[in-house]
């Protein structure tokens, strides 16, 4: 419920959810604006939760696919593709009700009650609840000539969307000392003037622990990686990752695996519209920023690559509340 406008975060919004994911999602760019232009400040963050918690679980992937970096002047380059599966118990959330308002110079508490029924997230499915105003200011409403249904709080329909998408140019070169540096992302691209720029940047580095402790077949290595996305004014998304590889190499086919500790954050902003003064939201034209507090974690990787001469075919599976999936196809010459 909640009056977030600008039809620019909200296709913001719609852009990043859409572009990789099916075209059943990518039909609902309009129904997505509707929705969030439906929320308001308590409840947006509730709203968005599996898109915000997706991206960050997701951005991070795919920076490594071996603890065994390239030899010196090696290089690889390629395009990554991951995402992260919302879980089930954040299809739906609690709406945050207003404790009081104030209509025709009244103060009312409680005006919608105290509970409120569980509402579809974006991620969920079926209609979100409307919720009337209580007797007091619907009677209030009544006196002074207006509509009490007017005054509802209509929280928006979910989505249907359980899985975040994100894919990123990728590309690695090997350095003397047993050292891998990445970069990837792409330059700030206007794909629409309502969405503004869209880009990402992001850089890794991988660094042989082996070369001091060598190990019979495992590789080791300690890995730091940075990402960041945004998307005109609206998006802000960027997660540090650091931890340990491993990794076994098995003819064509090579096994690792990962535990990365991670520190996401993720904002979007967006404009409340409220013109008929509707007194439970925010005034009309107030900017917002919802910066969700999302847990650093340690997140566990296990992955395989398969490589053919020059082209490699690398997939991984990330365990956690949102299990994510990168996979990678690149051309590298060690």
């Amino acid at each position: 419920m909640s009056g977030s406008n600008h039809r620019r975060a909200a296709a913001a919004l719609a852009f990043v959810l859409a572009t990789f994911a099916p075209a059943t999602a990518r039909a609902q760019d309009a129904a997505v604006i509707r929705q969030i232009e439906s929320l308001a400040v308590d409840n947006a963050p509730l709203y968005l939760a599996p898109f915000t918690n997706g991206i960050g679980a997701a951005l991070n992937r795919g920076t490594f696919f071996t603890a065994k970096p390239r030899g010196a002047l090696g290089f690889e380059v390629g395009i990554v593709a991951m995402g992260a599966w919302v879980p089930e118990v954040d299809e739906t959330f609690t709406p945050v009700l207003p404790m009081q308002v104030t209509y025709d110079d009244r103060t009312f508490e409680d005006p919608y009650g105290t509970s409120a029924p569980a509402t579809p997230t974006v991620s969920g499915e079926g209609d979100g609840v409307v919720i009337q105003p209580g007797t007091e200011l619907a009677a209030a409403a009544l006196a002074a000539g207006q509509d009490p249904s007017e005054l509802a709080l209509r929280f928006p329909s979910g989505l249907d969307v359980p899985f975040v998408p994100f894919a990123i140019l990728q590309g690695a070169i090997g350095l003397p000392g047993g050292t891998e540096v990445s970069i990837r992302g792409f330059p700030s691209i206007e794909l629409h003037e309502d969405v503004g720029g869209i880009g990402a940047l992001g850089f890794g580095v991988t660094h042989s622990l082996s070369q001091y402790f060598p190990l019979p077949v495992l590789n080791v290595a300690a890995h730091v990686s940075w990402q960041s996305t945004d998307v005109g004014d609206y998006l802000d998304a960027e997660a540090l990752g650091y931890g340990l590889l491993a990794s076994l190499d098995a003819g064509p086919v090579s096994i690792f695996g990962a535990g990365l500790r991670e520190d996401p954050d993720v904002t979007i902003g967006y404009t409340i519209a409220n013109p008929d003064g509707n007194p439970a939201l925010p005034r009309d034209g107030l900017r917002v920023a919802v910066s969700p507090d999302l847990d650093s974690t340690t997140r566990y990787t296990a992955g395989a690559t398969l490589h053919l001469l020059m082209l490699k075919l690398s997939a991984a599976w990330t365990f956690g509340d949102y299990e994510t999936l990168a996979l990678k196809a690149l051309v590298a010459v060690n």
